[in-house]
């Protein structure tokens, strides 16, 4: 701890550069929620991101895009209000089970893909609103790029380093005739999720148009269950039931102290209809 340097850069630039240094242990802090727990920093250089600039939500051609140093409080505050169709209204429901007020106005949208767990309320409506993570990456012509999120997520210590640094993420634009829904089963109201699910739904005359869902707690990271969307699809909700199966079938949770694999994978089961119905 003697050694420890700390650096707050102002610059997207200067921060990919002191994350990039050779021959170091660096490591980013964000909203700094995940060093709470932390016995060890284990690190040479802490690099503060917090003055970059990266804390806006906004609009842009039916997108919407979120800077990654945007915490969980401003989301539940933002989202709050808005209607079932709304993706921001989606956020803000999984963002309120991240945690409780206090730690909310500390964790980043951007930290809790980087340190995304099983169950992340956050990372599993991220994934059924089919969202991309904007990049920064100091080598290459192009230091801007966008990789989605079903593709970064078990990777992140591996993408996550040399100076690359999450910017923010970008949610494509969705029909105004989607129905968001959020639902979580949990020991109390106000516990974090033992199991959750999100979903997006757009239904036509009485058969589904397009349909994503996704679930936290039944994988090492959040899924979406990418396979019920496209059986569903241009088919009635009565076809629900078998689709569901199939694709729950296809998991295989983990057991420990909050449930066994069943419990987890028949909890699944029961979110998504409550999402569906």
């Amino acid at each position: 701890m003697s050694n420890l340097q700390y650096f707050r850069p102002t610059t997207v630039d200067d921060a990919s550069a002191l994350l990039g240094t050779p021959n170091s242990r660096t490591r980013a802090i964000a909203g700094g929620s995940s060093l709470v727990f932390d016995a060890s920093i284990n690190a040479d250089i802490l690099v503060d991101l917090s003055q970059l600039g990266l804390d806006q939500i906004e609009r842009h051609d039916g997108q919407l895009h979120v800077g990654a140093m945007t915490n969980m409080q401003t989301l539940v505050e933002t989202g709050y209000a808005l209607p079932e169709n709304d993706p921001l209204r989606l956020l803000c429901l999984a963002a309120h089970d991240m945690a409780a007020v206090g730690l909310r106005q500390r964790i980043t949208i951007g930290g809790a893909i980087a340190t995304a767990d099983s169950a992340s309320p956050i990372v599993t409506a991220l994934l059924a609103l089919n969202a991309e993570v904007l990049l920064f990456t100091p080598n290459g012509k192009d230091k801007r790029k966008t990789v989605a999120l079903a593709g970064l997520l078990g990777y992140q210590a591996q993408v996550l380093k040399a100076g690359v640094l999450i910017l923010g993420v970008i949610v494509p634009a969705i029909s105004e005739a989607s129905v968001m829904r959020y639902a979580k089963v949990a020991r109390t109201p106000a516990d974090y999720p033992i199991v959750c699910a999100a979903s997006v739904c757009e239904m036509g005359k009485e058969l589904i148009q397009t349909l994503r869902v996704a679930v936290g707690g039944v994988a090492e990271m959040p899924v979406a269950l990418n396979q019920l969307g496209i059986e569903l699809a241009k088919k009635p909700l009565s076809h629900l039931d078998t689709a569901l199966a199939s694709a729950l079938a296809e998991l295989n949770p983990p057991s420990n102290w909050l449930g066994s694999g069943d419990y987890r994978r028949d909890m699944a089961g029961v979110l998504v209809k409550r999402n569906l119905s």
